[in-house]
């Protein structure tokens, strides 16, 4: 993992990685246009961008609950 872009690695459980409703969105404008980057928690780690979007796309087609 690049030090730049990842400040730990942990683990947590697939169940809890798959949940939909841990994501939340937050809507940014930048550079004029419009975003969306989700965000999520798990203990004390935050997981935000491409890596909560990436793991919330993968709950989204393999048809996880909320």
């Amino acid at each position: 993992a690049s030090q730049d872009e990842v400040s730990a690695v942990f683990e947590m459980p697939l169940a809890e990685a798959l949940r939909l409703g841990r994501y939340h969105p937050l809507d940014i404008h930048r550079r004029g246009n419009d975003h969306r980057v989700w965000l999520s928690w798990y203990q004390h780690y935050f997981v935000w961008g491409m890596t909560a979007g990436i793991i919330r796309e993968l709950a989204l087609q393999i048809g996880a609950r909320p």
